[in-house]
């Protein structure tokens, strides 16, 4: 998620609470993302298997402006990180991304939290 925002001038920043590691609790869709096709069919309020420690920055997510020619859409978030889902356009092209890690499964995320916290993601 935070190539493709860098990628359109959206600020990105260590998460001031620390590591979201493990389990993602209480990832709720936005308004844009309940209409979003990359979550047609999944429920509005989810968990899902993190192991980040930076992310969007809170003061953008509250307030997104890009600069012109730039589109982007909040789609998911929770009480940890604010853009757990995002859709950004740039010069007709969409690239869509999540924060998550729905590419991992339990044991690949309790692999991940036994490494020192100096060598994990």
């Amino acid at each position: 998620l935070q190539i493709s925002a860098a990628a359109a001038g959206i600020p990105c920043e260590p998460n001031p609470r620390g590591r979201e590691h493990g389990i993602a609790r209480g990832i709720a869709l936005t308004r844009s993302g309940r209409r979003h096709p990359m979550f047609d069919g999944c429920l509005q309020t989810f968990d899902g298997c993190a192991a980040h420690t930076d992310h969007v920055a809170a003061s953008w997510a509250a307030a997104p402006v890009c600069r012109p020619g730039v589109e982007a859409e909040v789609l998911a978030s929770n009480d940890f990180t604010p853009v757990q889902g995002l859709a950004v356009r740039i010069d007709g092209g969409e690239f869509w991304s999540v924060q998550y890690h729905p590419e991992l499964d339990l044991g690949e995320i309790a692999r991940l939290m036994r490494l020192p916290a100096s060598r994990s993601l």
